[in-house]
């Protein structure tokens, strides 16, 4: 039984069945792919606002970011690029360095973080080990220190037309009171900037 009213006249499926022949689950069928492709090119097309950073200097590099989350603020100190999101008493910001030893072999990695752990003195490590940026070879430290949690990642390319490494350092620190719904989603968007970084200025 169809819910339209009768003044409104046949469904489109129905016409389609009396004109064409064509079966009514095959006509939903194709309105529900139809709508599928809508919204994968409204996607394609930046419906979600995200924007793209690119670092043109050495090494090359993009970051993708949601505009209404995130913003990139002035690099300081040595730094590349440094975005960050603000929201009440909430402040989380990502980093991206360059590592001053271009030429440190992959397995040496472990070696490498190890010494930045002593760098960051007595912090609480959560975790640590090996991971992949987008395919290139890479390694993570999870740590707290007081209110603070930091998440930095060394990333080296493997691409042979890259040199230099990187150290992404995202740093957020604890509301009091913790975090509500609107802190989690600015600080999710953070880090899925950090998970974003790629080598090259042509995305992949």
């Amino acid at each position: 039984m169809s819910t339209l009213r009768p003044e409104h006249g046949p469904t489109l499926p129905a016409l389609l069945r009396r004109r064409l022949g064509i079966p009514v689950r095959a006509t939903v069928a194709a309105v529900l792919v139809l709508a599928g492709a809508l919204v994968a090119a409204a996607l394609a097309l930046g419906g979600d606002d995200r924007a793209m950073l690119v670092q043109r200097g050495d090494p090359q590099f993009t970051l993708l970011y949601t505009e209404s989350a995130v913003r990139p603020v002035d690099a300081t100190g040595g730094e590349l690029a440094r975005l960050q999101a603000r929201r009440r008493a909430l402040g989380a910001t990502l980093t991206v360095r360059r590592l001053p030893d271009s030429d440190l072999p992959f397995g040496a990695l472990p070696l490498y973080a190890h010494d930045h752990i002593r760098s960051l003195g007595g912090v609480d490590i959560r975790q640590e080990g090996r991971e992949r940026v987008w395919g290139a070879p890479g390694y993570r430290v999870e740590f707290r220190d007081g209110d603070v949690f930091g998440l930095d990642v060394f990333v080296f390319p493997d691409d042979v037309g890259i040199e230099g490494g990187v150290l992404l350092s995202m740093r957020q620190n604890r509301p009091p009171g913790g975090l509500d719904e609107g802190d989690r989603h600015a600080l999710d968007e953070v880090r899925r900037v950090q998970r974003s970084f790629q080598f090259g200025t042509k995305r992949k």
